[in-house]
């Protein structure tokens, strides 16, 4: 677990700026409320200055849109003296990754020998003996935040694309992605994580935005931000609606029967159950019953 040293009360979500504040495109809230460090440049137009402790995403649809993002936060970030670490994937290799970086840093070369800049692929760092450990991810962090502290760099400044994550992981993924949402905000560290839109169905993409500040997403050629309400307020929401509608259900004398997939029912009214030749059990399947 990093350790806590600073503690950030970060409100501001913005893809435009205004008078020097930060406005959300789609709440129009602006500002950042901060207790103690400066603000930190994004390298982003749309963002303009983040404070440490920032955990946010973009969602790409393309490698094109994750360089157009990432490529410049980092270049603010090596001139800013932060200790930066790029974990590429098969999407943007880190050759590719470098080469773009090169564009906006023309002494890269420079800045990866002196220990400032590292791009790595995702099995060297993700995936180190073959499986993703959470834990152990984290702790590598925790230890590359200590490296920049005792090389004297300002902070640690960071972005990993989930391009390799696979269905069965995506639970374990999430249970990192809100331990790291916990645990950052009390250090100086900023983080960028990388979603690629077309493999994320709407539940998913939902999680990747309950777990970060903000997110980040290319719309009609320019690129909006958005805050994302705590993941605890999602929750309740809907789990209350479920509850509604449950109620509804059970309300209703008409005999209705909800179905999530063809042919396999996970909720219906007492009286499509009383109207039925089959039994509960046939109609719902043990895991409902």
């Amino acid at each position: 677990m990093l350790t806590a040293k600073r503690r950030l009360d970060f409100c501001g979500d913005a893809s435009s700026v205004a008078g020097g504040k930060p406005v959300d495109d789609y709440t129009g809230d602006r500002g950042y409320s901060l207790r103690h460090e400066p603000l930190r440049k994004s390298g982003l137009q749309a963002l303009g200055d983040i404070p440490w402790g920032a955990h946010f995403c973009v969602l790409y649809s393309s490698p094109e849109e994750l360089l157009d993002v990432v490529a410049p936060y980092f270049a603010a970030g090596l001139a800013e003296n932060e200790l930066c670490m790029w974990v590429a994937s098969d999407q943007v290799n880190a050759r590719r990754a470098k080469a773009s970086l090169g564009e906006l840093v023309p002494e890269i070369d420079s800045f990866i020998a002196s220990g400032q800049l590292e791009i790595i692929s995702y099995s060297d760092w993700y995936l180190r003996d073959g499986r993703f450990d959470g834990e152990r991810v984290m702790q590598a962090w925790a230890d590359k935040l200590a490296a920049a502290e005792r090389l004297g760099f300002a902070g640690l400044r960071l972005s990993g694309d989930t391009f390799w994550l696979e269905k069965a992981d995506w639970r374990g993924f999430m249970r990192y992605e809100e331990m790291v949402e916990r645990v950052i905000a009390s250090d100086t560290i900023l983080a960028l994580c990388a979603y690629p839109l077309p493999n994320c169905n709407p539940r998913e993409t939902f999680d990747v935005i309950a777990n970060h500040d903000f997110a980040m997403i290319k719309e009609d050629g320019r690129w909006l931000s958005f805050k994302s309400v705590n993941r605890r307020r999602l929750g309740r929401a809907l789990r209350e609606s479920e509850g509604r509608q449950h109620a509804i259900l059970e309300a209703v004398q008409d005999a209705i029967v909800a179905f999530d997939k063809p042919a396999r029912s996970f909720r219906s009214t007492r009286r499509a159950l009383a109207c039925s030749v089959m039994r509960r059990k046939s109609l719902l399947g043990p895991k409902y019953v």
